[in-house]
């Protein structure tokens, strides 16, 4: 072994070599390139098989899926974007979202370009292996690369790579009967490995199905078995228990949506409730991240209450449209987003521990998706949310009901909870396996 001489890679196989991603390529001038910006494209993106060629991108990198690719009119042919063009063993890195990630181009593509959030990297074979090259260069498995990102990245996301930095990337480079040797160990082992990880988040997403059938059931048919039903008279919802009513949300409260605000009015102030508070929580946070400069007449007129029911009004597709969480707690001085409608009840007929259970099982979704059509984004009135029917048991069993999927939800909370933490385990055991193997710390014998 050897000092590499760069910190954070430190001893690497004496017969190893260090240099730029620059070297590697098969041209210093065409060899790396970022997509057109501009007049060359329209943005112009179409349904159907149309347009002047397919474009690749971020989507194709991330899923390592090039089956696909969106249809893109052009200003410009073909021919003359042709140094944007991909071909088989390309290699491309994201800009973009999950910055740094690289795939390798496979064969059998439809010809077409790569769009402006990419950049390609055209490399030597005599010199490195393209395989062994994305076991290095990829930020989820080799931390010292991305970790080059990071140090030389100065702007934003959208300016925070570029081809100058990939070109100055430090690279390990093995003999290539060893890359060869490495990438089909890795490729052996990561497959394995792969297996387990598909496995289990597929097992997390069937509890995930399991909670959310368990709330549903509870919140429609009630706990009680054997009970006298009656009709709901709503197709979505079926049968009810005969003693519970069903309300309209325009009976219930109040709508009200939230504050408009310009974006120097954000990071410093007063208490704010964002969109990703609502969407990610059934209850919401005591305390939210978010700070906006507010008026006491907007604190006012957009507070945050015990009770207050907060839906989700805007998303890019409907079935992401009414996502609730229940304000437990009064936020003092607190106001909330744009993007979400409160429902502020007029009295205690539905308490805010039914309520956080109610609004999130799949039974109200259904009455969005029959009602609403999608245009550009799918947006969520105060009309179309007043018009919401609402199952209403007795106080009583809305105590009951919560209590049960209190317990319910927690049982396979914390099976969920065993389950991701053995995903992370294994994710950083596969990024710790291929750390090791491509800086040379363990070798393939």
């Amino acid at each position: 072994m050897k000092d590499s001489g760069i910190q954070w890679i430190g001893q690497i196989p004496e017969d190893w070599k260090i240099c730029k991603i620059k070297h590697l390529l098969q041209s210093n001038k065409d060899g790396i390139k970022i997509g057109p910006f501009g007049s060359s494209l329209t943005n112009k993106v179409l349904d159907k098989d149309e347009g002047n060629y397919k474009i690749y991108g971020q989507w194709n990198i991330v899923k390592s899926d090039f089956s696909a690719g969106k249809n893109y009119i052009s200003q410009k042919t073909f021919e003359e974007l042709i140094s944007y063009q991909v071909y088989p063993y390309d290699v491309l890195i994201s800009m973009m979202g999950t910055i740094g990630k690289c795939t390798t181009i496979p064969n059998g593509i439809v010809p077409g370009i790569m769009d402006s959030h990419v950049i390609k990297a055209r490399l030597n074979n005599g010199i490195i292996l393209n395989k062994f090259f994305e076991y290095e260069y990829d930020k989820d498995c080799s931390n010292f690369i991305y970790e080059q990102i990071l140090k030389k990245k100065t702007g934003s996301i959208m300016d925070g790579l570029n081809s100058s930095i990939v070109k100055n990337l430090y690279f390990l480079l093995p003999p290539i009967a060893e890359q060869t040797r490495i990438a089909d160990f890795l490729d052996q082992k990561c497959s394995a490995i792969d297996s387990v990880l598909e496995k289990t988040r597929a097992s997390i997403e069937e509890y995930k199905k399991l909670k959310q059938s368990v709330i549903t059931q509870a919140v429609t048919k009630g706990i009680r078995p054997n009970r006298p039903m009656k009709e709901s008279n709503t197709g979505y919802i079926g049968e009810i228990p005969q003693d519970w009513l069903v309300k309209k949300l325009r009976y219930i409260g109040t709508t009200q949506n939230g504050i408009s605000k310009g974006g120097d009015s954000f990071g410093e102030g007063y208490p704010f409730v964002s969109y990703s508070d609502v969407y990610k929580n059934m209850e919401l946070p005591a305390i939210v991240n978010g700070l906006v400069l507010s008026t006491e007449e907007e604190q006012k007129n957009y507070s945050v209450k015990a009770g207050d029911i907060f839906f989700t009004r805007t998303s890019e597709t409907i079935e992401e449209i009414g996502f609730t969480s229940v304000c437990m707690k009064n936020i003092e001085n607190a106001t909330f987003a744009g993007f979400l409608i409160r429902v502020r009840p007029y009295d205690n007929s539905l308490t805010p521990k039914f309520a956080k259970y109610y609004f999130r099982s799949d039974v109200h979704r259904k009455f969005f998706v029959k009602e609403m059509n999608l245009v550009t984004r799918a947006s969520l009135s105060q009309e179309l949310l007043k018009k919401l029917p609402v199952l209403i048991p007795s106080l009583a069993e809305q105590q009951a009901i919560a209590d049960y999927l209190d317990t319910k939800c927690t049982e396979i909370d914390n099976l969920i909870a065993k389950k991701e933490q053995f995903l992370k385990e294994i994710e950083t055991y596969k990024k710790s396996l291929i750390y090791e193997y491509v800086t040379g710390k363990k070798e393939v014998l």
